[in-house]
């Protein structure tokens, strides 16, 4: 479970099991600093310098990668990434040393030998002699993520094949994992809170422009389902979920595509400036700025983060997206350094992000308990791990978190996107709660079917179609749904 203490539990099991050699981790480099502070946090001060060992992080390619190892470090961190580029030095590695092997955050190798990182860690799978897995989200999409992370757990054991062929999930795993759930923590209460927006004139015809060809798309995809149809498809999805949110940028994109009779709508929509989706996400910073409240904003799309940011110069925002690099918390411009900058400057009252760059490795529960989504994407684990960026273990006490989640309100006879994502999303908490029992699934899931790795990657057919059915037949308007 995210914010549980998923990296204590494994290094207190790695200390008490006693017959490995080394510890290699796997992580998001997000995730790095979570692992070096865990042996401040658990050991005592006075406890031995071999216990105490700190954890060497092999980065920066094979050369220095060689170098670090010659002083034959007890505790290792490396990325997914890194080690793709170095499979041969870890697989020298593991063949001669008994090494613990975890993999953090291991939902990333879901694709299995479809992708590099996924083949790579199938391939040393038998050479360690334990291996662990955590995640918080082992079934983001469907039961088949699960089949690579059985695999490597168990290679050979044909766990990931039952899942394969289809075998219910929970039957398969019986009682090979554990998770902790947030009731058993002792968590405050966290709320859902809708907020509905009411679109200008020209977005709201400009939105319909682009339904028109995700229908057009979405249509292609359904009569053949080819890998071709899926990208167009999914380009297509794309687009809608901006010009939801950002209309002037997709507006630029199509400057030159539309036919003269749009002219005069795509003038009107560039000249309208942020939109009002953008600006009531600025205005409810500002509300919850003003009760003293810090509140962290989630936008999949760094052209909104962009204006977000300069919408809310006043309350002089932290960013987190892709370009921010590692760092510490001395380089100002870096990950950590914004993060600390967050949590300690009283004048910086929000903190602006992306969640494929943001919803893991990063704790602010004790200084923020208000997030506020102006996007969500079909991604259920950037979803769901966004949310315990401020839910999570050790939280103040009698603390309430509140999720704000903005969505357009359209005329009856308009499909929404923010309805589909909402569908979806329910449906794949639920899949997981029925997996893992989790009570505190379940709840997320009924917030999202009251309401009906890339973004793009998290896209399949079933979200398309979801999104066409909506179109065509559009549900009820969220004010006769009675979720006012």
């Amino acid at each position: 479970m995210p914010g549980a203490g998923k990296t204590t539990v494994t290094f207190a099991l790695h200390l008490l099991a006693g017959e490995t050699d080394r510890l290699l981790v796997v992580a998001p480099r997000n995730a790095f600093m979570a692992w070096e502070e865990v042996i401040d946090e658990c050991l005592l001060p006075s406890a031995s310098p071999s216990v105490r060992t700190p954890f060497v992080q092999l980065v920066d390619g094979e050369a220095r990668i060689l170098e670090a190892l010659k002083s034959q470090p007890k505790r290792l961190l490396i990325t997914y990434g890194q080690l793709i580029r170095v499979l041969p030095i870890v697989e020298e590695l593991l063949s001669r040393e008994r090494v613990h092997l975890v993999l953090d955050e291991a939902h990333r190798m879901k694709a299995g030998s479809a992708t590099r990182s996924g083949s790579a860690l199938l391939r040393i799978a038998s050479m360690p002699i334990r291996r662990d897995i955590l995640t918080g989200t082992p079934m983001p999409q469907r039961p088949a993520d699960l089949q690579s992370q059985l695999d490597f757990l168990w290679p050979g054991s044909g766990l990931g094949v039952r899942i394969g062929n289809g075998e219910n999930p929970r039957d398969v795993l019986g009682r090979l994992y554990v998770r902790t759930t947030k009731k058993e923590l002792g968590l405050g209460p966290r709320e859902r809170h809708p907020v509905r927006v009411d679109l200008t004139d020209a977005h709201l015809a400009f939105y319909g422009v682009l339904s028109k060809d995700v229908h057009a798309q979405a249509s292609a995809l359904r009569r053949g389902r080819s890998a071709v149809e899926l990208i167009r498809a999914r380009r297509s999805v794309l687009k809608l979920l901006l010009a939801a949110v950002n209309p002037l940028l997709v507006a630029k994109q199509f400057a030159d595509a539309l036919v003269p009779e749009q002219q005069e709508l795509l003038d009107r929509v560039m000249a309208e400036g942020p939109s009002a989706r953008l600006r009531a996400a600025a205005d409810l910073a500002r509300a919850l700025a003003a009760q003293g409240r810090k509140s962290l904003l989630w936008t999949n799309f760094r052209s909104s983060l962009n204006e977000l940011k300069d919408l809310l110069q006043d309350l002089a925002p932290a960013v987190i997206d892709g370009s921010t690099t590692v760092g510490d918390e001395e380089n100002p411009d870096s990950r950590q350094g914004q993060i600390r900058r967050f949590k300690t400057d009283a004048q910086c009252l929000v903190m602006l992000a992306n969640p494929a760059a943001a919803s893991e490795g990063m704790s602010l529960h004790k200084v923020c308990h208000d997030a506020i989504y102006v996007d969500r994407s079909y991604n259920a684990t950037h979803y769901l791990q966004s949310i315990d960026r401020i839910h999570r273990l050790d939280m103040p006490p009698n603390t309430t978190t509140r999720v704000h989640v903005l969505e357009n309100r359209l005329p009856a006879d308009v499909g929404s996107i923010d309805l589909s994502v909402a569908r979806r999303l329910g449906e794949k908490i639920r899949n997981m709660e029925q997996l893992l029992g989790d009570p505190d699934l379940h709840e997320l899931a009924l917030d999202e079917e009251a309401m009906g790795a890339s973004i793009e990657d998290s896209i399949d057919w079933r979200d398309v179609d979801d999104l066409i059915c909506e179109i065509e037949s559009p549900s009820s308007s969220l004010d006769e749904e009675g979720l006012e």
